[in-house]
């Protein structure tokens, strides 16, 4: 069964992840709105470090846990300054996971980032979601 795109996000109080997913042409949704097993990509941002306990939020985590079988790609947002943090939790996803990243966001993005992830998801979001679908 053939799922349209969806990217399911969860954002800081700082919000700059959900003004990204709110400016995408490609349905978004927060996390806690999840109603329905099937293919997703998650859009996340790196969050403190390993001395505050992790750069993957705990809420994002815990949602992974119950919902990652479905996981086909991440989305990282983060902050360039912290180099070679820059996006880490996505990375840490993917690994995890087994699933690629499939875009990096400096802050809240540019017209360039919006554009990219839209056209990529329209482009290979039916390559992404047969694997999951296939597996199932």
């Amino acid at each position: 069964m053939a799922h349209e795109p969806i990217i399911y996000y969860w954002s800081s109080s700082t919000g700059g992840t959900r003004s990204v997913a709110r400016r995408l042409n490609t349905p978004t949704s927060h996390i806690d709105q999840y109603a329905e097993e099937r293919p997703y990509i998650l859009m996340v941002p790196s969050y403190g470090s390993p001395r505050t306990g992790g750069y993957i939020p705990k809420q994002v985590q815990h949602f992974l846990d119950r919902r990652g079988d479905n996981l086909i790609g991440v989305i990282g947002t983060g902050n360039l300054n912290f180099q070679e943090d820059y996006c880490k939790a996505a990375h840490l996803i993917s690994q995890r996971h087994n699933v690629p990243i499939l875009w990096r966001i400096d802050l809240r993005g540019d017209d360039r980032d919006i554009q990219a992830i839209d056209l990529g998801v329209k482009q290979h979001w039916h390559t992404l979601a047969k694997v999951v679908e296939c597996s199932t």
